[in-house]
């Protein structure tokens, strides 16, 4: 055997005793050059420490990045709400990788992550006189909540990846509906209803929020406690024309007027 030989034998054994250490993931992604090797575990790739720290700060980015959208739509849960569920999935992960043995089913402190996060999820959701608010928030809660066990297992790659994702659907989806189902033909709509100090009006806006609808013309009193308000709305698209049948549902609507198309 000649020289050159056995240098050659020499370094591919050392390199496959490596490899037998590392995951199949980060030798594939390793193999497709050292730029890819951020997408893969980090705690593969950084010591302990730095990994942590580097699975905290894509925590803090990727869920303020949710909550940004849900802070500039003024809903309840925001960017800190946001940052904190992020944040929180991502310490039970890390406690759970490093508290339980490896004989142990680690996966058991994800399960109760996502059990434990359906309550706060159920808890944006409000049922008030008939209509049901805060669907979409407890779902992005949820949604969050799944971005920081995906950072926690060490992929914060995939976890900002995620977020991004999550905030296109909550802020672009809008625009792709448009381009898809094609662009709304507008109706207006007159609703009376009964004040109740206040209450029902709310209760209009948010249901005008949730289905991209204005006021047309201001609410202006009737009669004591009643007041009229016309409403512009969708009636091309049949989840916006959904609209009048949830003001139908409301407690102190009195009576809502036929639309008519008035223009695109």
């Amino acid at each position: 055997m000649s020289i050159e030989a056995a240098i050659c034998g020499t370094v591919l054994a050392g390199l496959a005793a490596d490899s037998a250490h590392l995951s199949p993931s980060a030798l594939v992604l390793g193999a497709m050059g050292p730029n890819w090797g951020w997408f893969g575990n980090l705690r593969e790739m950084l010591p302990a420490p730095a990994s942590g720290l580097a699975c905290t700060l894509a925590a803090v980015l990727g869920g303020g990045l949710v909550g940004i959208e849900r802070e500039r739509r003024e809903k309840p849960a925001g960017v800190r709400t946001m940052v904190l569920i992020c944040l929180g999935a991502v310490i039970y992960t890390e406690a759970g990788l490093l508290l339980a043995p490896e004989s142990t089913d680690r996966s058991r402190v994800a399960a109760q992550v996502v059990s434990g996060i359906g309550f706060l999820g159920a808890g944006a959701i409000i049922q008030q006189g008939g209509l049901v608010v805060g669907v979409t928030t407890g779902a992005a809660i949820w949604a969050v909540a799944a971005i920081g066990l995906v950072i926690g297992a060490g992929y914060a790659a995939a976890g900002l990846a995620f977020s991004l994702i999550v905030f296109f659907m909550l802020s672009g989806i809008g625009w792709l509906e448009r381009r898809l189902a094609g662009e709304c033909e507008w109706s207006q709509v007159q609703v009376t209803y009964r004040r109740d100090g206040g209450k029902t009006l709310a209760l209009i806006e948010d249901v005008l929020e949730e289905f991209v609808a204005t006021f047309s013309v201001a609410p202006h009193a009737m009669d004591g406690e009643i007041e009229r308000v016309v409403i512009r709305f969708c009636s091309r698209h049949k989840h916006h024309r959904a609209l009048v049948a949830q003001l139908a549902g409301l407690s102190n609507v009195l009576q809502i007027e036929d639309p008519g198309v008035v223009g695109k």
